[in-house]
């Protein structure tokens, strides 16, 4: 190869590497604990969880026919216990980290602080109105 050919590579290596260490200079910094409201909404919706086997879902074409009773089914009621069940977890986790957040001396005056628990306490609430009395 020419001179001018590796000449050419070197520029458009030290342009693109260049681009690239400007990027990761001037992006956002966040902190360890940053949650991202969007990201989690998403993760916690309850469309984007994993269904069931098709074996547990196929219940046959019989089933709450118009005229029969609605059957109870023991997978169905053992599927409300375990919501239930990871509702109050959900609960229990949220309050910690609500009582984590009351406690972080900085809170004043750390805005991110201030919305995360603002954020939690909204979904805590949420969670706790969602929840059915037992």
């Amino acid at each position: 190869m020419s001179m001018d050919l590796w000449i050419a590579i070197g520029i458009i290596g030290v342009i693109v590497w260049g681009v690239i260490i400007l990027e990761v200079y001037h992006s956002p910094v966040y902190s360890d604990d940053y949650i991202n409201e969007e990201e989690a909404e998403h993760e916690t919706s309850p469309q984007y969880e994993k269904s069931p086997p098709n074996s547990q879902t196929d219940r046959g074409t019989t089933r709450n026919v118009a005229g029969f009773p609605p059957t109870v089914d023991p997978d169905d009621e053992w599927m409300m216990d375990h919501q239930h069940a990871q509702t109050v977890y959900q609960i229990r986790d949220l309050e910690k980290r609500l009582l984590e957040l009351h406690e972080y001396s900085d809170i004043a005056i750390d805005q991110s602080a201030q919305r995360e628990y603002l954020r939690v306490e909204k979904k805590l609430k949420h969670l706790k109105d969602s929840l059915p009395s037992a």
